[in-house]
């Protein structure tokens, strides 16, 4: 999923030294995760600064829970992040700003201006997207994760993730056209 396990066999390996309370093997995680975690953050966040502190309370979430995760395979693990994630952006958002990331995604998004060739305007596009397309998009192209992973950790189908991509290239495309 990300950059390699230095000093670790397998993930497997990693994470059980990690679940020990290995600091070496957290980090190794830490620094094969960080980039993925990064890019999916970000497009949820309003800053590079808030995207920087949800993601730094992420791992402090996955580190507390290193001690009771049962490793099965990595796409668990990456689902296990996932919804780690999903929930502290929630937790983030009713917290920050007493409105939860339902309200967010419900809400008319500012329509301003988008420089297609800029990463944050093409960022502010996925902004627009609803929820279930923006993550879809997020772990293809952010993350860059397999269809079979993105329907783990979705809790879908395969060929259910490969649907959500193609409706939301295909929304994606119509709101840059209105860019263009």
């Amino acid at each position: 999923m990300g950059a390699p396990l230095t000093g670790y066999d397998s993930l497997a390996d990693a994470l059980a030294k990690a679940g020990e309370g290995h600091e070496m093997a957290f980090r190794a995680i830490y620094e094969h995760l960080i980039d993925r975690m990064f890019s999916f953050v970000r497009p949820r966040a309003r800053s590079r600064d808030e995207a920087t502190d949800i993601v730094q309370d992420i791992f402090v979430d996955v580190w507390g829970a290193m001690p009771r995760f049962t490793y099965i395979s990595d796409a668990h693990f990456y689902s296990f992040v996932f919804t780690i994630a999903k929930r502290r952006l929630i937790r983030h958002y009713k917290t920050h700003t007493h409105e939860s990331l339902d309200d967010l995604e419900q809400s008319e998004h500012p329509r301003v201006e988008a420089d297609i060739t800029d990463p944050d305007g093409i960022r502010h596009l996925i902004a627009q997207l609803p929820e279930k397309h923006r993550d879809v998009i997020t772990l293809r192209y952010f993350s860059g994760l397999p269809f079979v992973q993105i329907a783990e950790m979705l809790h879908t189908t395969e060929t259910n993730a490969k649907v959500r991509h193609h409706r939301a290239l295909k929304e994606l495309r119509v709101l840059m056209q209105k860019y263009e």
